[in-house]
């Protein structure tokens, strides 16, 4: 009943917009009108539905447009502040609800909303949003070479579902999967969080050893990563969630810590500038000059996740190969107007450049809020074409 109330209340939102012929782009600027005047749930319902409409027209600079303007006007909204919690996962509900669970798109997809979802579930120990987020989840799921991820993240939404219904034994036979799945594949952030979920699972059931197993292969995913920002995370939902659990779990938690407690951070980077034009004064990339003879069923671009890194093909030039190591914090990587990004054990399509005129992002310790990633298992390759359509597939 939740959803269907939410849903009408989106399309009551979008309405005054879209009736006498659709008029896009006028959502998007009321979006950011909302998000200014705090109203961000909102926002998200009308940045949702302006993406859904790009990706069902498979116009891809449409949907990185829309996209991109969406991170910018709820950048405010994060997952880290206290206050702030209640709101994001609001936010997240709205626009997970305003995108088309059936597709898989780069940029934004409503499964990848579900799956942030359910770590701030985690994060906050609030399972009200779960049940909505499982069955975008499933939905998400059943969507043709989606990837091992997706299946990994039922499991964990069916682990919270048993946590929420009060039944931490059941969780803990739930959420075991999932966190094997992401100790196999080096996927840090999801492994800690479930870890934590497990363990405080495990707590509950009176499971103590299980608890310690579990924080023990959050360290061994925080000692193989390297990475002091999920480390960071990790140490908050732990000490939120763990609080008063026996002795010996606490021991295990900070034992999966001691590497990451000398302190230090990493900074973000500034982002290299605009190119500038043609001295010809045709300004065009090599995606812009390919962009109209490219077939809009197969990828025009391939990443490769391999045992030390990612290998980038680009199919409309034979010639490209690019590789990209495994590094901590969020990478990129910038040829012929394409810019990846890549982080734990992922990647994310995120600049198609048709001028070449474009400034690139900054790189940075962490991702930002409402920015998402494609975990790639290793050996598979992350495709994507020209209407925004992402599949997963066995490198051959």
């Amino acid at each position: 009943m939740g959803r269907i109330v939410t849903v009408c209340a989106v399309l009551l939102l979008v309405a005054p917009v879209v009736s006498g012929g659709e008029q896009d782009g006028q959502r998007v600027t009321q979006a950011e009108t909302l998000a200014r005047d705090g109203k961000p749930v909102e926002a998200a319902a009308l940045f949702g539905a302006e993406l859904a409409s790009a990706q069902k027209k498979g116009d891809l600079e449409r949907q990185e447009q829309v996209a991109r303007s969406m991170q910018r006007a709820l950048s405010a909204v994060s997952a880290r502040g206290t206050d702030q919690r209640d709101t994001y996962a609001r936010t997240l509900r709205a626009l997970m609800l305003a995108l088309d669970g059936r597709r898989h798109y780069a940029f934004c997809s409503a499964g990848q909303v579900a799956h942030e979802l359910l770590l701030q579930a985690t994060r906050t120990g609030d399972t009200a949003h779960v049940e909505e987020a499982a069955k975008v989840c499933a939905q998400h799921a059943k969507i043709p070479k989606v990837g091992h991820f997706a299946t990994a993240m039922v499991d964990y939404a069916a682990g919270l579902l048993a946590v929420a219904g009060g039944d931490p034994a059941g969780a803990v036979d739930a959420l075991q999967s999932p966190l094997d799945v992401m100790s196999k594949q080096g996927w840090a952030e999801p492994g800690v969080y479930i870890a934590v979920e497990l363990a405080a699972a495990c707590v509950a059931a009176e499971r103590a050893d299980e608890a310690v197993a579990a924080l023990a292969t959050a360290g061994d995913l925080l000692k193989s990563c390297g990475d002091r920002a999920i480390a960071q995370h990790f140490r908050a939902v732990a000490t939120s969630r763990l609080e008063g659990a026996p002795e010996k779990v606490l021991a295990a938690y900070e034992a999966a810590m001691e590497p990451f407690s000398g302190g230090g951070s990493v900074s973000a980077a500034g982002g290299a500038g605009a190119p500038g034009g043609n001295a010809g004064g045709v300004d065009i990339s090599k995606i812009g000059r390919a962009w109209k003879k490219l077939s809009s069923k197969k990828p025009f671009l391939t990443v490769t996740r391999t045992q030390g890194g990612y290998l980038i093909r680009q199919t409309f030039d034979k010639d490209f190969r690019a590789e990209q190591p495994v590094q901590t914090g969020v990478k990129h990587h910038a040829d012929g107007g394409i810019t990846l990004s890549f982080w734990d054990g992922g990647v994310r399509l995120t600049m198609v450049d048709m001028r070449g005129l474009d400034g690139q992002p900054g790189e940075s310790s962490e991702r930002g809020a409402f920015v998402f990633f494609d975990p790639i298992p290793r050996g598979y390759s992350w495709c994507v074409t020209k209407k925004g359509r992402v599949t997963q597939t066995k490198w051959r």
